[in-house]
Parts: C-alpha cells; sequence; structure tokens
C-alpha cells in the first residue's frame, strides 16, 4: 500500500496481459476491417444504432421465449441444489485452464507537494511489485526553462537494516542502430523544419493582413472570383515557398486529372503516369476526403478561388521534404495563388501511395484547421496542437503508426527517449511529432470523436482547447497521459485499466517498417533503474516533459522504502506514483 503526502489514491484489479500482434508496413485495410472496434464507430452506434436495436429484439425475444425461459431456470435451479448437496465438481486429475491465484494489482496516486518538497512511502514492497515515479514540471504558462529536482529512496524493515540491491524488472530498454537512427532522422528532419516555418507563418500572416476575405464568408459577400475554367492538359503557373531561400519562385504545372473533389496538377518536366494519377485521386476523394469531413471538419468552401474543388500541385520539392499547406494562398495578396491548395512532393520516392496517402491526409488537416479557427474563428491553433492533429489523422486514414509507417514510428521513438527534455506544449522539431500525436492519439481514445471534432471546430486554442474538449483540466489529462504512455504494452487491455493503455497501437510492440527499416521494436519509454538502497538522485525536465523513475524492490515483504522529493527554484515540480504488481 501506499501512504504519505497524496492528494488522491486508488486501486484498481487487473487481469492477465494480452499480448498484441506486429505491425505491418501498409496493413489499412486489415486493420480497419471491423470498424465497431474503433472507438469512434463505436460510440456513434451505441449512440444512434444500438438502442432502438436493443429495444426491438428484447420486446420481441420475451413474448417468443418466455415459456422456454421459464422452464431453463426450473432446470438450471435443480442443478445448482445437485451440485451444492454434492460438494462442489472439483477439477480432475488435470487439464483445463489454470485460474490465476490472485489478480494483479497496483494503485495510483498523486504526490502532494508543499513548497516543492513532498514525499511517499511504498510498504509490503515485496519482490513481485515494482515502484513508478512520474516527475514533472507544471508551470502556469508556457516555458522552455531547463528545470531540476533531486530524491531519496531509503528502505526500512522490521529489522531495521537496509536490504541488499536487487534488479530492476522493468524491460530493457532497447536501442535503434545509430545508423538507421541517423537515416531516419535525415529523412524527416527538415520536413518538421518546414512544418514549423509554416505554421509560424500562419501565426504572421493572421498578425499582418488579418482575417481572409472569402466568396463564402458572409460578412464580406461583395469579394468575389470567379472558378476557374480547368480542363486536362491547360497549364498554370503557380507562387511555391522555397524551402532554402525562404522566399518564393514559380512553377508551371498542367492538369493531369480531375476528381470528384480536386484537380491534380503536375510541375512541367516531372514524369508522373496516368495509373498514378488515377490512383491519388481516388485516395483522396474517396479515403481523405471523406475520412476528414468525417472525423475533423471542412475546408473553406467555395474558398477564395469560388471553386469547391481542391488543387493538388505536385512538384519536385527537394530532398526530405514532403509536402505542406501555405496559408498564405487563402489571401488576396502578393505570392498567393488565391486558391485552396497543397504543395506535395512528386518526386518517384514520395509518390507511392503509402508515402502520400497520409501526407495529403496531414496537409488537408492544416487548411481545414485553418478554416475553423481562423476563417471562422478569429484564432489560430497552437503548433504543437495543431501537428498532433495532422499525424492523428493519418491514422483514421488508415496510416500512421498503426500501419507501421516510419515516418511515425521514428518520432514516438524520438519522444520515448528523452521524454524529459520534450515539452508538449512547446513544439520541437526533433520529438514535437512523436509528442503531440500520442497525446491526441490519447484524447482520441479516453474521449472519442466528439471530443477531436471540438478540438478543431471551438474558437479555444492550446491547452485551454483540451480543457474545453475533454471536460477536464489539462494537468489532470496530462498526469494520466504519461502514465499510459509508461504502462501501454504492460498492462491487460480491459475496462478496469482504461486511461492508462491505448487501444490501437503498442509502445512497446514490433512494426514491420519495411524496405531497409525491416522490423523495429519500440523500446517504452526510457526510464532511470533504482536497484539499490539507500539512493540518491537527481534529475532534470522541461514543462510538462516527464522524468520515469522505477524502483525495484528491496527484497522481504517487511520492507517499506521512503522517498523524498524536492525540486529546484520554481520548479513547479508534480509527481505521480504508479505501485504494484504492475505486470
Amino acid at each position: 500500500m501506499l501512504s504519505g503526502n497524496n492528494l488522491s489514491l486508488f486501486a484498481l484489479s487487473k487481469g492477465t496481459v494480452s499480448p498484441r500482434g506486429t505491425y505491418t508496413s501498409g496493413a489499412r485495410d486489415r486493420l480497419f476491417e471491423g470498424r465497431l472496434h474503433r472507438p469512434e464507430f463505436r460510440a456513434r452506434a451505441e449512440e444512434r444504432i444500438w438502442p432502438s436495436v436493443r429495444k426491438h429484439c428484447f420486446l420481441k425475444s420475451v413474448k417468443l421465449f418466455l415459456p422456454f425461459i421459464f422452464l431453463f431456470f426450473c432446470f438450471f435451479a435443480v442443478g445448482c441444489g445437485q451440485q451444492s448437496a454434492g460438494g462442489g465438481g472439483g477439477g480432475g486429475g488435470g487439464g483445463g485452464t489454470t485460474e490465476p491465484t490472485a489478480p494483479i494489482s497496483w494503485e495510483v496516486s498523486q504526490v502532494n507537494f508543499a513548497a516543492d518538497t513532498g514525499s511517499i512511502s511504498f510498504a509490503a514492497f515485496v519482490t513481485s511489485n515494482e515502484a513508478i515515479l512520474i516527475f514533472s514540471s507544471q508551470p502556469p504558462s508556457v516555458s522552455s526553462t531547463l528545470r531540476t529536482f533531486t530524491y531519496e529512496a531509503t528502505v526500512t524493515t522490521a529489522e531495521g537494516v537496509t536490504q541488499r540491491s536487487l534488479g530492476i524488472s522493468s524491460a530493457a530498454i532497447q536501442t535503434m542502430s545509430a545508423d538507421l537512427l541517423s537515416r531516419l532522422r535525415q529523412k524527416t528532419e527538415r520536413q518538421e523544419r518546414l512544418s514549423e516555418i509554416m505554421r509560424q507563418r500562419e501565426r504572421e500572416n493572421f498578425q499582418r493582413l488579418g482575417r481572409p476575405r472569402h466568396p463564402s464568408d458572409d460578412l464580406h459577400q461583395a469579394y468575389k472570383v470567379s472558378a476557374c475554367d480547368i480542363s486536362i492538359g491547360a497549364t498554370q503557373e503557380f507562387y511555391v515557398y522555397n524551402f532554402d531561400t525562404t522566399g518564393y519562385d514559380t512553377a508551371t504545372a498542367e492538369v493531369a486529372g480531375i476528381g470528384d473533389h480536386c484537380y491534380v496538377y503536375v510541375e512541367q518536366g516531372l514524369s508522373i503516369s496516368a495509373d498514378s494519377v488515377s490512383q491519388l485521386i481516388n485516395e483522396f476523394d474517396n479515403n481523405v476526403y471523406d475520412k476528414m469531413h468525417t472525423y475533423f471538419g471542412e475546408e473553406p468552401n467555395p474558398g477564395i478561388d469560388n471553386d469547391a474543388k481542391i488543387t493538388l500541385l505536385f512538384l519536385d520539392l527537394g530532398s526530405s521534404l514532403y509536402g505542406y499547406f501555405d496559408s498564405l494562398q487563402e489571401y488576396s495578396t502578393t505570392n498567393s495563388n488565391q486558391r485552396e491548395m497543397l504543395f506535395l512532393n512528386g518526386t518517384s520516392q514520395y509518390l507511392a501511395l503509402p508515402v502520400m496517402a497520409p501526407t495529403m491526409m496531414h496537409e488537408f488537416q492544416h487548411m481545414v484547421n485553418f478554416n475553423n479557427k481562423t476563417l471562422i474563428q478569429g484564432v489560430t491553433e497552437d503548433t504543437w496542437l495543431n501537428e498532433g492533429l495532422s499525424v492523428y489523422s493519418e491514422q483514421v486514414a488508415g496510416y500512421g503508426l498503426p500501419a507501421a509507417d516510419y515516418f511515425c514510428y521514428s518520432k514516438v521513438y524520438t519522444y520515448e527517449n528523452a521524454t524529459n527534455t520534450s515539452p508538449l506544449t512547446i513544439w520541437g522539431p526533433s520529438y514535437g511529432y512523436g509528442s503531440s500525436y500520442l497525446f491526441v492519439l490519447y484524447l482520441a481514445e479516453r474521449y472519442g470523436a466528439a471530443a477531436i471534432r471540438t478540438l478543431e471546430t471551438n474558437n479555444q486554442t492550446g491547452t485551454a482547447n483540451v480543457e474545453n474538449a475533454s471536460g477536464r483540466t489539462f494537468a489532470q489529462i496530462f498526469n494520466s497521459w504519461i502514465i499510459a504512455n509508461y504502462l501501454d504494452g504492460l498492462i491487460a487491455e480491459n475496462a478496469d485499466n482504461a486511461g492508462y493503455y491505448y487501444s490501437t497501437i503498442n509502445l512497446r510492440g514490433t512494426y514491420e517498417l519495411g524496405g531497409a527499416y525491416g522490423s523495429q521494436t519500440l523500446p517504452g519509454v526510457n526510464c532511470e533503474a533504482v536497484s539499490s538502497y539507500p539512493y540518491s538522485g537527481s534529475g532534470t525536465f522541461k514543462s510538462w516533459a516527464p522524468y520515469y523513475a522505477a524502483l525495484a524492490a528491496p527484497g522481504t515483504s517487511t520492507s517499506t522504502v521512503e522517498v523524498s522529493i524536492t525540486g529546484g527554484a520554481s520548479s513547479y515540480i508534480s509527481a505521480e506514483a504508479v505501485y504494484g504488481n504492475v505486470y
């Protein structure tokens, strides 16, 4: 049991852990066969379909089977009486399933701090138990300061002596080869920087130019732009942002295909086959567009060009750039093409559907977010939350981490190995995709599709947006989330454990990334191992960036581990403890 200065304490009974299988690259169809296994579909079915079905079936069944139900209960009562008289059935001579002698149990506690000092005790610390301490800094305003803390762990027993050292029971951290990790980072770091630039430019454009004027805006009905006369083979010159020079170039492109919801333009000199164009149109029209409208919201429509179709411009963006949405195109100003459009890398290595489809979904979310937040609400979303929604949207479309996407895998891997220096609410190119994606995924699984829609469409931003969509404080959600990031892949996926694992991914799972990347296993969050006592430790963390420490059992059932924690100056320290037979 736990004791000490605790704000709250609750115990949960656990079942056995059911291992999950390997995730395979490009497995969208397999992952999405059973629609009711997805939380958003399940919630919608329970809300709209099941009540009426249940009521109808119940009434029909009662009328039809009432006589049989009566006879069944009569026989059941007789059978129970005979079994009781005979002293029970017994197990026989072997075979069958062995029931566990006791449930796996653990409990979660919030440590209470006074003047940045707190303490907690772990009593009856047997060898089958483990204590996980999660430290974090939770300041009232955004801060990138690296703060410090110290903690001490001592052991007392009935005999009053310190026990011997024991090994930690946490799974060993698995590491990816330095060469492979370097190659993954090289393929993603330029895109991360480009995303940061585009989100920053969204804020600057809004501050400089105000709210764009569109034909669909009732406030600006006098402003009209005629829809373009677009046909296959027509050419158009476009302004294109240059990542290397941070200015704008021009590129001429030709209409290669027209879908129900899009125009496909291909830069002159770039070769994309007719079959590829057809596949891209089909994917955008029948998957990307539909999923975005169902779960997130709508783009500006008819938008600045007074045309319901979206322009997909495929061009050579250079090395390691996948694509982007540039909000400047929504304004009537210099370097604007004045149309709803996405800029996509049409070179061969990025054109394959498993790469291009999630890119289209990701960038399309930014357009939809701009419409909902800036055009309609007059605000701009924080970069970390905007990007988290985009990476999560890839998963909604059937891609992302469940489909073993190497980009998403590398970002989650990076975050898991440096959680304490990866502040959730401050976007950082190296870790931001991983942390923000996991947080938005947690919100989606915990609070359902309605919460994601609310995040996308209301007039709040950042942490206030999260609180509005969930009905809980940001600190409450953050504290549950960082516990889930440790326990996922270790605990049983059942109702008792709800809120402490992911149902669609495994943070300790194996993913078949394909190609040169092969089979890779996520390590779980990096965790300091405390395996001997007395122990004195110190750590650093940034705001809303957790530091994990796992304490091994000292040896006997009479052992008690006392932990005292001290935060540095203005550390805004918070700590949670998970204690018990976690596995």
